[in-house]
């Protein structure tokens, strides 16, 4: 919870956090399945914290928890992307509600071995609204493409400066995942506002 307050305090425009499912069904903020202990931030909590105040991308690491997660954000209007690295999950999303952005997360190979997978259309064959691709994916190649294209890509997890510096000043990249929302902030006052920076709407069911 200090982390987030902390991305509220910072002038972040979304929280980017993982969910998963506690035994007795309630919805936790979790990275691994060994981060569930006592105390674990149930979503709901994040839900209260962010309404009026701050955007949300809700990454669902375990499959399942589609039906439980719109129910649980039923009613908060401000930004909100449902991410997850399962192409299965946010097909899913589609089929529940029309009212929520959904974004594939793209992991560059364990080998480290460049993919020949393209990542636009990773995003199209599940019907995914934004490619959120990690880091080392980022080619120049591309952020020119998806700048030329318009297709909204965030880029995660940033935490150097002069790499930050160069994405947030990239036309082709729409957003930036960092541990670091302070010095991403700071870096971004002086960018220049992009009209394709606009693809998220407010979640409104309504």
């Amino acid at each position: 919870m200090p982390a987030f307050v902390a991305a509220i305090a910072s002038g972040c425009d979304v929280i980017e956090t993982d969910v998963r499912m506690r035994a007795d069904g309630t919805l936790v903020l979790a990275h691994d399945t060994w981060d569930i202990v006592e105390g674990v931030v149930e979503l709901e909590t994040l839900v209260d914290l962010a309404r009026g105040r701050i955007g949300l991308d809700l990454e669902i690491v375990e499959i399942g928890l589609e039906r439980p997660l719109v129910d649980a954000v039923d009613g908060f209007h401000e930004w909100l992307i449902v991410t997850s690295t399962f192409p299965a999950v946010l097909e899913e999303i589609h089929r529940l509600t029309t009212h929520i952005d959904t974004g594939l997360v793209i992991e560059a190979p364990y080998d480290g071995t460049p993919s020949r997978d393209d990542p636009f259309a990773l995003v199209e064959a599940c019907g995914a609204d934004i490619a959120l691709v990690e880091d080392v994916i980022a080619t120049p190649e591309l952020v020119a493409r998806a700048e030329a294209e318009g297709r909204p890509l965030w880029v995660w997890t940033v935490n150097d400066a002069p790499r930050l510096t160069e994405l947030l000043y990239a036309p082709g990249v729409t957003g930036v995942i960092t541990d670091d929302p302070a010095l991403a902030c700071e870096l971004r006052e002086d960018v220049p506002p992009h009209p394709v920076r606009s693809g998220l709407h407010p979640y409104d069911p309504s």
